[in-house]
């Protein structure tokens, strides 16, 4: 949202600090965190809604053989991202179409789904590959888009709803 800890996104807005009128138990609150609490800033809800939701960026993990064959299973058959079935493991890995091929080979002769899952499991935990996707922000970012934004929405007029926050370290 505010150009913090970012990896490609547009922000919506740099940080602004706290709002001059904002409430003594958000100072407080603030204060208790101290050098620990940075980037303060607020948004309105029509802000929020205003934000272009549809830009895409491309997301970059490494992946484990297992997640990355469910993913290909799963999420593209259903045109899902990858959230639900890429976990974050680290630095390391093999080229993508490396992992491609071992899985492939590990499958070739299993008829059913079981025996694929027990073949790619079988290649054990060190088969890793770095994996990208696109997907819009709105995707991306879905418990706040689909939850919170509707919620926040529900409370007020857009010019007169407003968030705070910062980020700690």
């Amino acid at each position: 949202m505010a150009d913090v800890r970012n990896s490609g996104y547009v922000p919506i807005a740099k940080p602004c600090g706290l709002p001059f009128d904002v409430s003594p138990e958000v100072v407080a609150i603030s204060e208790w965190w101290g050098d620990e609490g940075f980037s303060h800033s607020y948004l309105t809800v029509a802000e929020l809604l205003g934000y272009d939701w549809t830009q895409v960026i491309t997301i970059g993990r490494f992946v484990s053989a297992l997640a990355y064959w469910e993913w290909g299973l799963r999420g593209r058959q259903h045109g899902e991202g990858t959230e639900s079935w890429i976990r974050y493991i680290g630095n390391r890995g093999f080229p993508e179409a490396e992992m491609r091929t071992k899985i492939e080979s590990a499958t070739k002769h299993c008829k059913t789904y079981l025996e694929q899952r027990r073949a790619v499991i079988a290649l054990g935990d060190k088969l890793y590959s770095h994996f990208a996707w696109e997907q819009p922000y709105y995707r991306a970012s879905f418990f706040f888009f689909s939850g919170t934004l509707p919620r926040l929405s529900r409370l007020g007029q857009p010019d007169d709803v407003r968030i705070v926050f910062w980020f700690d370290s």
